[in-house]
């Protein structure tokens, strides 16, 4: 095999990736139906890939396939490797500069006209590799037919990877819940054992049995005396309801913890990620869920992040009506608990109006603050902002399909 060529400008070795830099990674893999007119005698010298005024350049091809005039570069086969040494190519820099640029793909010759095939690397998703298939096109322009001599115009075939670290608020954060996730684990195994461990006490301690005696009637007392406590508690409601609050309050904020506690634990993990895992991978995927994650440019938008998750195509008309219901629906829910509930609202007014405005922004543009005051005040809860906004965008389209239906059953012939 023939050693790869490196090269930044001049014959020099790029330079070592730091921690915070990208690398663009490429395996040349095959090229094919290059044109008759490099004949048999003359293969490509080498493939090189351009890329921020550096390019790195491959050796020779290994092999000529049988088929056409085409070439493979890549050993390829159960017992290699990853990646050829003379077919892998990689260049480093800053991953904010490396994403949004065009990777050009030239494969050289010695006695003809070289040919280039360009890939934009946004369409790459980071830490994920691709298969791509780059149509080539002579240097000498763009828009020349090449004759191949087949149906097929040239192609390269090539596996490509972007590279790069996460954010460094994201790192952390992955990093803390790490830990956490793994302190739990051990705390959930331990606490399994004490359970099992009690569970096991009537066997040992048969006389333990006996502890139902007063137990039966101690129940059978509050069930007959229920009624009588429910009327006193309804007479003395109005004077027990601060203390009615703070009680729900602090079964509310025991759920709350106690749910957080077991959706923690691997079981808990592994059932809440059925529900949860595809809605993020699906943003992560997105130009904004990559910009969260790494740093292909600025940090996304609050907006942003709600268009991303948020239904936001206007065919959707159900999924978006389900949207505004629900929330709706959570603003609302402070009414559940007076006066205690209101507090909530400070938390979710301003996540309400972001929704809002990340949905009907481009309909109705002044809805987000009409969201945000009627959440923030006491009491005003009850307007269903969020679907206003969804009446304002499809009543007119709901109203001309039912003049429609009525017109349709007015040409009805009558019988």
């Amino acid at each position: 095999k023939n050693p790869s060529k490196r090269m930044q400008g001049q014959p020099q070795e790029p330079p070592e990736p730091t921690s915070l830099d990208g690398r663009l990674n490429a395996t040349i893999l095959s090229c094919y139906d290059l044109p008759d007119d490099t004949h048999s005698t003359s293969q490509p010298k080498s493939v090189r890939m351009d890329c921020l005024g550096t390019f790195v350049e491959t050796g020779p091809p290994l092999a000529k396939h049988k088929d056409g005039n085409s070439y493979k570069f890549h050993a390829g086969g159960k017992n290699s490797g990853d990646d050829d040494g003379s077919s892998a190519l990689s260049l480093s820099a800053p991953l904010s500069m490396l994403y949004p640029v065009v990777a050009t793909f030239r494969v050289t010759f010695d006695d003809s006209d070289d040919l280039i095939g360009q890939f934009q690397l946004d369409q790459l998703l980071v830490n994920e590799t691709r298969w791509i298939i780059l149509n080539l096109r002579p240097t000498s322009s763009s828009d020349e037919v090449i004759a191949t001599g087949s149906s097929s115009s040239p192609t390269l075939r090539v596996k490509i990877r972007m590279e790069g670290p996460y954010r460094i608020e994201i790192a952390a954060l992955l990093k803390t819940s790490e830990a956490y996730f793994s302190n739990i684990d051990k705390l959930s195994g331990s606490s399994q054992h004490i359970v099992q461990s009690m569970a096991s006490l009537p066997a040992k301690f048969p006389s333990a049995k006996y502890l139902l005696v007063p137990a039966i009637p101690m129940a059978a007392f509050v069930v007959v005396a229920s009624p009588v406590l429910l009327g006193l508690l309804a007479l003395g409601l109005p004077f027990l309801f601060p203390l009615i609050v703070v009680l729900l309050s602090a079964v509310g904020g025991a759920v709350a913890l106690g749910a957080g506690l077991y959706f923690s634990t691997k079981n808990g993990r592994n059932k809440i990620g059925m529900v949860v895992a595809p809605l993020i991978t699906t943003v992560i995927r997105t130009s904004t869920g990559q910009r969260l994650m790494y740093e292909t440019g600025d940090r996304p938008s609050p907006k942003s992040l709600f268009e991303a998750v948020l239904p936001t195509n206007d065919n959707d008309m159900a999924s978006r009506l389900l949207v505004c219901l629900t929330i709706d629906m959570i603003g609302s829910s402070s009414y559940l608990l007076p006066i205690v509930g209101e507090a909530f609202d400070l938390t979710w007014a301003p996540i309400q109006a972001l929704a809002v405005s990340a949905m009907f922004d481009h309909v109705m543009p002044s809805l987000k603050y009409i969201a945000f005051v009627e959440e923030i005040l006491p009491f005003t809860d009850i307007i269903p902002s969020a679907t206003m906004g969804w009446i304002r965008q499809y009543s007119p389209l709901l109203l001309d399909k039912a003049q429609e239906i009525v017109h349709d059953l007015t040409l009805v012939p009558q019988k």
